[in-house]
Formats: structure tokens, sequence, C-alpha cells
């Protein structure tokens, strides 16, 4: 046989045992690998959705806490609760509920030390587990929330808070159509769907029969899907119910709350199939390219071997044509997404910014609302008094005398509003302004902690400023403001733990270099944790962040930005782990118009 004949033979046969290997492989593979995909994938879908519930439950649960560590609810609870106690207890629920009900709640309770139930109207019952009341009691937990409860004929979430001064516990009703709208709206692939437990009991289901009804732990073929819920805070089970199906699951936080995302087996079986297939026949087609240019080479070696060569140089210099275009149009298309994620990071932080707000607005206008329905109530108690002869001098002062202290704190927190507005159409107008302005920087750092208040007051951080009063210079207010505001927040979320107090110091002044020219000099410091020399090297890259479920990355990235390309300035920063964090910026200025 001819060496030609006998070397294309080998090259075929050697061809065919390729395909052949890399189509076992591959089956072997291909369902381990869809097993894999699909489980990063609801990881991805659980890892989003429980950060959007527990920023959701802390909206939901915030005001009732607040209200609870900050009322007067104590005093009106006592060891020997006899109706006269119970009547004024009332009272003190129906001021509650005046205020809590302006935040959604539809229904508020005050469970006493020996477990009665009192609402605004009289007694009544809740069914409430032992567990979690206890929880709250002992102060274990600070707040716990409990689902799904019926109350009157529909699905709510039960809200409970230790009362501060008390042996009581604040109950709250909340509806709890947005988690389940949030839950619901989930899906992938063409199975694949999200579900809510408390404990291993379903409280969001694309079937509604199941909700509040189906219990994974009571149901023989969702034993084990209950006991992986119940041992661990996340992870895959394979179980089977109705259908072998394939499930990923998340802890919220520290409720009894767990995501679960489900999807049928068959469907990553399908898939699996299908890798093998589009492999196994993109394989055959490579091989068979292969094997047909190994061919085509031989015969180009023996025949044309130069044509092949300038054919090649040819081929890579187009090649390398189209890939510098597609290269630099898809350099374009990032550019232009990350200036619309920047944009939008900003856009996030004026929206919490706003939620903060409206909450402290809400507090004062609730007191303000229930001092008024005091007022009225002592009005005409007093005026059916004087009609009928039986009001005396001393019920006539006394009423005077109420109605003036609580006129006093109505004008009190009337003034706290119109403060808190003004402070925030300041900085609103500040954000609005890119042009460069004379401005006053005391005045403008004042309205940013101003606007700042709502979020830092929750915190047991204090800021200092050295400013003088009238220290005005030509510089862009949007600019200065932005970067304020981005350098708080990233110490709020990355120097100090919850709870832990902490000092943060700004200083601008005025500064003149050797050859005249003037600079709007700043230094922030904060007392914090400090950080890693490794991570100071990249604190300033866009989306580089230690904080994954809390931050984007974006915060000090924006801040360069806009001293470094906007304000043409320069930016420093120091810090060593445990003694805090200082940032230095020098901001050319211009010359005043």
């Amino acid at each position: 046989m001819p060496k030609k004949a006998i070397l294309t033979l080998s090259i075929a046969l050697a061809g065919i045992f390729a395909v052949v290997v890399v189509f076992l492989i591959s089956f072997s593979l291909s369902k381990s690998v869809s097993l894999d995909l699909v489980s990063k994938i609801q990881s991805l879908v659980l890892r989003n959705l429980t950060m959007e519930i527990e920023n959701l439950i802390e909206d939901i649960t915030r005001p009732l806490v607040k209200y609870a560590e900050s009322s007067e609810l104590s005093l009106y609870i006592n060891k020997e609760m006899d109706d006269t106690a119970l009547g004024l207890l009332q009272w003190g629920i129906s001021n509650a509920y005046n205020l809590l009900s302006l935040e959604g709640y539809e229904e508020i309770f005050v469970m006493l030390p020996d477990n009665r139930v009192v609402l605004k109207t009289g007694l009544t019952e809740l069914s409430i587990p032992d567990e979690v009341i206890s929880a709250i009691r002992s102060g274990k937990k600070k707040y716990d929330i409990y689902m799904p409860y019926e109350y009157p004929g529909k699905q709510v979430i039960v809200v409970l808070s230790k009362i501060a001064g008390a042996d009581a516990i604040l109950i709250g009703l909340y509806p709890s159509g947005q988690i389940e709208k949030l839950v619901s709206k989930l899906r992938f692939g063409e199975s694949g769907y999200v579900a809510l437990v408390y404990g291993t009991k379903t409280i969001t289901h694309p079937n509604k029969e199941y909700i509040g009804n189906f219990d994974l732990s009571k149901n023989e073929k969702t034993k084990i899907l209950a006991q992986e819920i119940l041992s661990k805070e996340k992870g895959t089970v394979i179980y089977y119910f109705e259908e072998k199906k394939f499930a990923a699951f998340e802890r919220i936080s520290n409720f009894n709350l767990t995501a679960v995302a489900i999807m049928s087996f068959s469907e990553i079986a399908s898939e699996s199939h299908r890798i093998v297939r589009s492999k196994a026949f993109s394989n055959f087609i490579t091989i068979l390219g292969v094997l047909l240019s190994l061919l085509l080479s031989i015969i180009i070696i023996l025949y044309a071997s130069i044509i092949e060569k300038n054919a090649k140089l040819t081929k890579m210099v187009s090649e390398l044509n189209e890939m510098n275009s597609e290269l630099e149009v898809a350099y374009n298309e990032l550019e232009e997404t990350q200036n619309k994620v920047i944009n939008s990071e900003k856009m996030a932080a004026l929206g919490k910014l706003m939620v903060n707000i409206a909450h402290d607005v809400n507090t004062p206008a609730g007191i303000i609302y229930s001092s008024l329905t005091e007022i009225e109530h002592m009005v005409n108690s007093t005026k059916e008094k004087f009609n009928s002869g039986e009001l005396t001098e001393e019920e006539f002062k006394n009423c005077l005398e109420n109605t003036s202290q609580l006129i006093e704190i109505m004008l009190r927190n009337t003034r706290r509003i119109t403060d808190l507005v003004q402070s925030l159409k300041r900085v609103a107008l500040n954000e609005t302004i890119e042009n460069y302005l004379n401005i006053n920087i005391n005045s403008l750092v004042n309205d940013v902690l101003n606007a700042m208040y709502p979020k830092l007051r929750r915190t047991k951080i204090e800021i200092t400023t050295e400013i003088q009063e009238d220290l005005i210079v030509n510089t862009i207010p949007a600019a200065i403001a932005q970067i304020l505001m981005n350098l708080i927040d990233n110490s709020l979320t990355h120097a100090f733990d919850e709870d832990t107090p902490g000092i943060i110091k700004i200083k601008f002044e005025k500064t003149i270099d050797a050859r005249g020219t003037e600079y709007l000099s700043f230094v922030y410091s904060d007392n914090g944790k400090g950080i890693d020399p490794d991570v100071q090297k990249h604190v300033f890259e866009p989306f580089f962040t230690t904080l994954k479920d809390k931050g984007t990355g974006l915060g000090l990235s924006i801040v360069y930005n806009l001293v470094t390309e906007k304000l043409g300035g320069e930016i420093k920063l120091e810090s060593n782990p445990g003694n805090g964090t200082t940032i230095y910026v020098k901001i050319p200025l211009r010359v005043k118009s």
C-alpha cells in the first residue's frame, strides 16, 4: 500500500477514535456540569432574593421596634392590671396604632406578662408559638417575625418586639403581600421557581393551596428537604415529590425563614443530553475539519507551500483586524455601561437617603397627630362639663396647662420637620448644580450632615467638623456634597461594626502653595478598623469591595473620579489596621467671579 494511503487511513482512524472518546467523556460529565450550573444559577437567585427580603423585613419591622424602644407604653403596664389599668393601656395602644398605621400596620396588640393580649378595643387572643414568645421575653432576640398568620381572613406577618422597661411584648400585624409578590415573580428555566418557608411550613408558593397548609417535615416525600433546611444555613438536595426535583436553599439572616429554589430534575437531565448531543456533534465537526485540513495541508505542502504561507498570513492579518475592531466596540460598550452603573449607584444611594428622611418625617408627624387627638379629646370633655355646669376651676386650669404642653410638643416637632426639609432642599439643589459657584463650605457641610442625620442617628458615630464659618470658595457644589456623602457612607459600612461607637472628623481649609496657587484642602478621618495594606492598593478601583453582600465597590471609585477628573485635584489615603483611616484631598480653586 502506498505511503500516502497509509498516512490518510491512519489519520481517519485516529479521528474516529477521538470522536468516540470525546463522546463518552462528555456523556459522563454533562449531568454533573448541568447540576453545577443549575446550582450556581439558583444560588445567585437566592442570594439576591435573601438580600431583598432582609431589606424588606428591616423596613417593615423598624417602625414597630423603634416604637417599642422609645414609647411610653411601659407606664401603663404594672403587675396588677385591673380594668382601669387595662383602659389606660388601650388608650396607649390606640396612640401606637395611630402612628404605626401610617407605616402600613393593620393592627397593634400588647401581650402582658400573664399572656393576656390587649388591643385598642379590649382583650383578644393570638395563636403564636411559645418558642417565638419565649425568645422575645428572654431577650434572646431583640425582635422577631412569625408567618403565615391569618387575621382576619387574610395572610399577614406578625412582628414582635419587647417593650422597653416592661415585661411585655408589642405586637403588630403587617400585610404579607409585598413578600409574596417579591418571591412569586422569580422564575428560571422552564420549571424553576422559588418558595419561602417559615421553619418547614410553606408561606409562599406558586400553588396557592400549599400556602399556610403544607409542612415539609410532615410529608414523607419532602422530609429529606426539611431535614437539610433545619440543619444547615444553605445547601442543595435531590428529593422526590410528584417527580424527581433538585433544590437549593438559603436561610434569611437570623429569622426562621428559608428561601428554596426548586427545579425539575427532568429538565436538568434534558439539558445534559442536549449538551452531550451538541458537544459530540461539535467535536465531530471539529475533528472532521482537522482531518480535512491535514489532508489539504499535505497536498499544499507537496505542491504549493509558498501559496499556503501567503494565504495563512493574509488570513491572520484579517482576523487580527477584525478582533481589533471587536475589541474597540467592546471597550466603548464597557465604558458606557460603567457610566450607567455609576449613575445607578448614585441614584440608589439617594433613594436610601429618601427612605430614611421619610421615616424621620413620619415620626414627628405621628407625634403631632397624637397630640391633636389628645387636645380634641380634652377640649370636648371640658366643653361638655362647662355646658352641664360641672366644670371646676382646677379642671379648667389643667385643661389649659395640658393643652399648652401639647402645643409646645407640636411646635417643636413642626420645627424639626421644617429644619429637615430645608436641609434636604439645599442638598438636592447642590446635587443638581454642575457648574462652578461661590459657596460657603461650612453651610454645605452642615446641609449634608443634616440630610444624612436620619441614617447617622441610628449609629453611635460622632461627627466633628473644623471649618471656618466664612470659608467661601469657587467650586462645584454637587461634587463636594457627593464626595462627602460617599466617604461618610463608606465609613459607616466598612469602618465600624453595628452599635460600635466611633468618631469621624471633617476639616476644610484654604491653602496656598509656593507658586501662589489656592487650594481647598480637605482632611477626612475616622478611628475605625483601618484598612489592610493589600486592600489599600485597590480601594479606588471600580467594583472592588470587601463586603460583597453590602457594597457595590463604586463608592470610593466615584470619589476618586470626582476629585481627580471633575475637580482636577489630588487624593491620598493613609490607614493602618486597628488605627483608623485618613483621606487627604487637595482641590485647585478658580478665581471668584
